[in-house]
């Protein structure tokens, strides 16, 4: 996907739909602005309003919350590492996984692609509904960027990230 100038934070949303099994899944948000090597995008993960990232130099406040002192609120948490590879997490029965993925500085000359899969995301079945994954770009105050909207049904299959 083509990302937006004014995208400073990439959304991925995760709902397990399954009523009483959790679902297991990898998240990789890739920075193709070198087209030959992606890298990885900073991610910081929440579930339940908790963030699942390691602590980092002790700023958070030890209770789950995440302070942060960014420009806005959607800025980086101050005091948790981020993760820098793709991310494994088993969501919980109806519960939501939020990732923010934080776009590096553009390089010259920019090419400002980046992509988002999932493993796995699969068929719905009557035991194990599928996970509905939807992901936005937004700037720091959270304002959606057009164009940076990837809903559920527009997810295609691509190669395992695993």
């Amino acid at each position: 996907m083509f990302w937006h100038p004014s995208t400073d934070v990439i959304v991925v949303s995760l709902f397990n739909q399954a009523p009483d099994l959790p679902q297991t899944v990898t998240v990789s948000v890739l920075d193709w602005q070198n087209t030959c090597t992606p890298t990885e995008f900073n991610k910081f993960a929440f579930l339940c309003g908790d963030i699942l990232n390691p602590p980092g130099n002790g700023n958070g406040n030890g209770n789950g919350i995440v302070i942060n002192n960014g420009p806005g609120p959607f800025s980086p948490p101050v005091g948790f590492l981020p993760f820098t590879t793709p991310v494994t997490f088993a969501i919980p029965p109806r519960r939501n996984l939020i990732i923010h993925a934080h776009p590096p500085d553009p390089i010259l000359p920019p090419s400002p692609l980046y992509e988002v899969v999932v493993n796995p995301l699969l068929p719905g079945d009557p035991v194990r509904p599928p996970v509905l994954v939807n992901t936005w770009g937004i700037d720091i105050d959270g304002n959606i960027q057009e164009g940076s909207t990837v809903l559920h049904r527009q997810f295609v299959p691509a190669f395992s990230i695993i």
